[in-house]
């Protein structure tokens, strides 16, 4: 249930001639969804998700069950970091019924996962709980491991949410670590994220620049732009705390065209402050002007002037 969307444009590219050329109904009927959800990276609006609707209706047709319940997996998720919750739950719902009544265990694992997180952003921890036991009871039935690192993840934002900070803690440091071991770069991505929040939040900038520095590099890598947001807002945050008030505002601006990713999303009160004091020190006109200087400039020029001068802060 992982992707390094460049890899897959370029395997993309190469596929639909093919199906096309031998006349393979559910290849073409696949391609066509596949080219439908790279459309939806670029242009999240409802136009494109029409044109995934009737993707999604060609491929109920020519496609065996398997893969439509993954690409339903894939677009629930999709539609729920994008914010669509009730797109998501029908997705996702639809994906658990397939994958229950053709016993694909492993797709049915991360269904439940996806809507424990689902229930979990919508502020239902009591159903983000049921879920979650779901799921780590199947798994632990059959032997599934694939699924534990993001079991682990949910785990440590329900017990964020109910306050117990060092709980939640040890569930992201653990998850982090089976997701380097199992070579999972878009999890660790992920927990790295979620553990430079949870540093910021008590005031150890050297780690959280450490953790954000390092995700924001996984994610430029793997062009997940709803991670680079996260990762320049955050890194924004730090820099600003030590003083780099138009390295901040740089960092904000480029952010500011990327869709921040609903599932690691910044602490909005963490981050409005932040933007608040840096503003009020600076001075208006030459945040506005830094801002602009950072949304203007490439991205990648952006990234490697923040892991470089990010880098030096935390050496002084």
């Amino acid at each position: 249930m992982l992707f390094d969307f460049r890899k897959y444009r370029q395997l993309m590219e190469a596929y639909q001639p093919l199906v096309q050329a031998l006349g393979d109904q559910q290849g073409m009927a696949l391609a066509r969804l596949g080219q439908a959800w790279m459309a939806l990276q670029q242009d999240p609006g409802a136009a494109v998700w029409t044109q995934i609707e009737e993707s999604l209706a060609d491929a109920r047709k020519h496609a065996d069950s398997l893969w439509i319940t993954l690409w339903l997996l894939i677009l629930g998720r999709q539609a729920f970091m994008q914010g669509e919750t009730p797109r998501a739950r029908a997705l996702l719902e639809e994906a658990l019924t397939r994958a229950r009544a053709a016993a694909y265990i492993q797709l049915e694992a991360w269904a439940l996962l996806y809507l424990a997180h689902l229930a979990l952003t919508q502020g239902n921890l009591a159903t983000a709980q049921a879920r979650l036991e779901e799921e780590v009871a199947l798994s632990q039935s059959t032997g599934e491991r694939s699924t534990r690192t993001y079991a682990l993840t949910i785990q440590g934002w329900i017990r964020w949410r109910q306050g117990k900070t060092e709980e939640a803690r040890t569930s992201f440091q653990e998850g982090h670590h089976l997701g380097r071991e199992l070579g999972r770069r878009f999890e660790v991505a992920r927990l790295l994220l979620l553990l430079s929040h949870l540093a910021l939040g008590e005031g150890d900038m050297a780690e959280a620049r450490a953790d954000y520095a390092e995700s924001l590099a996984i994610a430029r890598e793997m062009d997940l732009k709803g991670y680079m947001a996260t990762g320049l807002k955050g890194l924004g945050v730090v820099v600003a705390t030590g003083g780099q008030l138009v390295l901040a505002a740089q960092l904000w601006g480029a952010a500011e065209p990327l869709q921040e990713s609903q599932d690691v999303s910044l602490p909005t009160a963490l981050y409005e402050q932040a933007v608040q004091e840096a503003c009020t020190q600076l001075g208006e006109q030459a945040f506005v002007s830094a801002w602009a200087q950072g949304r203007a400039m490439p991205l990648e020029q952006v990234i490697d002037d923040a892991l470089k001068r990010g880098d030096e802060a935390g050496k002084q």
